[in-house]
């Protein structure tokens, strides 16, 4: 429940990390 919205938040900062 929890750790699925931890992991969608370091998802989507991973990917913006990513993407510079």
């Amino acid at each position: 429940m929890l750790i699925g919205l931890i992991w969608e938040e370091i998802i989507i900062r991973v990917m913006i990390i990513n993407d510079i």
